[in-house]
């Protein structure tokens, strides 16, 4: 809006085309639009539904479908070499099949940046992420085969904490996770991975316990 703010005349009427996010439609934007300085400001949404009209969920779609699919880190093939090795050292396993994955050249990096800075405005983004690292991925299916407990819960607290390192590096380049080698990262991450696929889990209201008691 700053944008616009500076460069629009100020007499004309300004329309802006967004998607029908939410937080677009919530109530203190609607009270940031209400004030006396902004009664030329028009917000347009696009329908629900209709998400081939953003081209960003357009892009993320094509990303999905072009250069991620089936390109997991957690292919089936490292699925079945995980469950004949077992549960000890798999947290460090994990990771850096992970890491290796999402940090493996400058392609692929930019397309982890490109999804995390997209994730918060973009469903498509957001479901990118969910199938690579999310409950309905490849760490459910492997810890379902191990016979581990709460699969699903442990599979996604997994996941959120590969991404949080991939984000610490990539995007808020928090120091000393930006420039550390891999070996480091996973010293450091291998034990908080391990420690969800082994010690005992409190499962709260939204952590999905039906369906998600695999094991013992």
């Amino acid at each position: 809006m700053g944008y616009t703010g500076e460069h629009v005349d100020p007499d004309l009427e300004r329309h802006v085309i967004l998607d029908n996010l939410s937080a677009h439609k919530s109530q203190p934007v609607r009270d940031w639009l209400a004030h006396k300085k902004r009664r030329r400001l028009h917000l347009h949404f696009t329908p629900t539904s209709s998400s081939w009209l953003n081209l960003v969920e357009c892009w993320f779609s094509v990303l999905s479908r072009k250069a991620l699919t089936n390109t997991s880190p957690m292919a089936d093939n490292f699925i079945g070499e995980q469950v004949t090795v077992g549960m000890e050292g798999l947290g460090e396993r994990l990771l850096r099949a992970s890491l290796e994955w999402w940090l493996a050249d400058p392609v692929q990096e930019a397309t982890a940046v490109a999804l995390l800075t997209a994730a918060t405005r973009s469903a498509e983004a957001a479901r990118v992420l969910q199938e690579v690292t999310g409950p309905e991925g490849g760490i459910p299916r492997l810890l379902s085969a191990l016979g581990v407990s709460q699969p699903r819960l442990r599979a996604a607290l997994i996941g959120s904490t590969m991404l949080e390192v991939v984000l610490a590096r990539l995007i808020v380049h928090l120091e000393p996770i930006a420039s550390d080698d891999l070996e480091t990262l996973i010293s450091w991450y291998g034990p908080v991975v391990q420690g969800y696929l082994t010690r005992p889990l409190t499962s709260g209201a939204g952590s999905g316990t039906g369906g998600d008691t695999g094991g013992a």
